[in-house]
């Protein structure tokens, strides 16, 4: 699946469940308002792109690039990222649930009110 494809199902309100996105040309997808469950985005290069409203669970974003993103008002539940790279994000009101998140980068992340719980 391309960047393209993946931003179309989005869109259409399809939940996004157990694909392979690993290592995969993300960089500034607008997948605001997805739902996505047991997606491995681990290596993906994402920076500059948009999640904001979307939910993450189960998923995978180990060394993931997701520096300059915007992820205000997004969920990620049960989620693990093994050194993804989230610097200078805009992650307002963002909420990590029971994540695993404790090696990746947040330098200069936006995390006004946003929560790891």
């Amino acid at each position: 699946m391309d960047k393209a494809d993946l931003s179309a199902l989005v869109k259409a309100g399809d939940v996004i469940t157990g694909i392979n996105m690993a290592g995969a040309d993300l960089t500034g997808i607008d997948i605001s308002g997805g739902i996505f469950e047991k997606v491995d985005f681990a290596g993906a290069h994402m920076a500059g792109a948009s999640l904001k409203e979307s939910v993450f669970s189960l998923c995978d974003f180990s060394g993931v690039d997701l520096s300059g993103s915007q992820l205000r008002h997004a969920t990620f539940q049960k989620c693990v990222s093994k050194a993804g790279n989230f610097q200078n994000a805009h992650a307002h009101v963002t909420r990590f649930f029971n994540c695993d998140f404790t090696t990746a980068k947040f330098d200069e992340a936006d995390l006004l009110a946003a929560a790891f719980v």
